[in-house]
């Protein structure tokens, strides 16, 4: 017996509503999927309240109440640093800044001097301070008693008699800015007989007991023989061209 027409045509709907039925059911499990937030640290559907942050961190309320907070940024964490008793989470602490002097993550305050030389707050209660930068010292330079950090001794402009650095006034000879001199030097060494500049161990002792400076000494002559060539120059032109003979015998005199 043949189906009829009317039986062709409710077999055609049935078949439709289950197809369409079925599609429904599809599409609202998708968006029921789409619309599905998991905490980031358990990994479950979060059916309750939740945190969102700003990162795009989503934790549900079970888990922000149970994890540590970053001493730094304050968003909970699943793995962290401890620095100085605090905890600290892996992105604070790839980002933190160390202190210049212990080497250790700076979770508080701290200070800035010259050269981007960064301090915390601890290491700026040490007693002794830099006397040109003022920064604190754990280890430093001591020139004529002042304490000097190890940038300043090899950046600041060295005096021409000691190689020391210059802490403060200077004093300079000729109008030549090239060589300044210390205040220790000016006021303990011994002085150049030519020049006046305070003179080093390489400064030379004169017979009559005078000193004279290394960049002086090539300027003059020290010595009576390496004079006579121009004594016997100077008598020759005064008897040719002043007809003055000098018979006698010319007691000469280095000054």
């Amino acid at each position: 017996m043949q189906p009829s027409q009317a039986d062709k045509s409710r077999s055609i709907l049935a078949t439709s509503s289950l197809f369409f039925f079925l599609l429904v059911v599809v599409l609202l499990c998708v968006t029921a999927n789409a619309d599905e937030v998991k905490c980031h640290f358990c990994g479950e559907s979060i059916t309750g309240d939740y945190y969102v942050f700003e990162s795009g961190l989503t934790v549900c309320k079970e888990c922000y109440q149970s994890s540590p907070k970053c001493a730094l940024c304050s968003l909970p964490m699943k793995e962290f640093r401890a620095v100085g008793g605090k905890k600290v989470c892996l992105q604070c602490y790839d980002k933190a800044i160390i202190c210049d002097l212990c080497g250790k993550l700076m979770l508080g305050e701290y200070k800035i001097f010259s050269g981007d030389r960064k301090v915390c707050s601890n290491c700026m209660k040490l007693p002794h301070k830099c006397v040109g930068c003022g920064i604190p010292l754990k280890e430093y330079h001591d020139v004529y008693g002042q304490k000097v950090c190890d940038q300043c001794y090899h950046k600041r402009e060295k005096c021409y008699t000691c190689g020391e650095p210059i802490l403060g006034e200077y004093l300079i000879y000729d109008n030549d800015q090239s060589k300044r001199y210390c205040l220790h030097c000016v006021q303990v060494c011994h002085h150049c007989e030519v020049c006046g500049a305070p003179v080093g161990r390489d400064s030379v002792l004169l017979d009559d007991g005078r000193i004279i400076c290394k960049d002086c000494l090539p300027k003059g002559y020290y010595k009576l023989e390496d004079v006579l060539p121009y004594k016997n120059t100077v008598l020759k032109f005064m008897e040719e061209n002043l007809g003055m003979k000098v018979k006698h015998r010319v007691k000469y005199l280095l000054v």
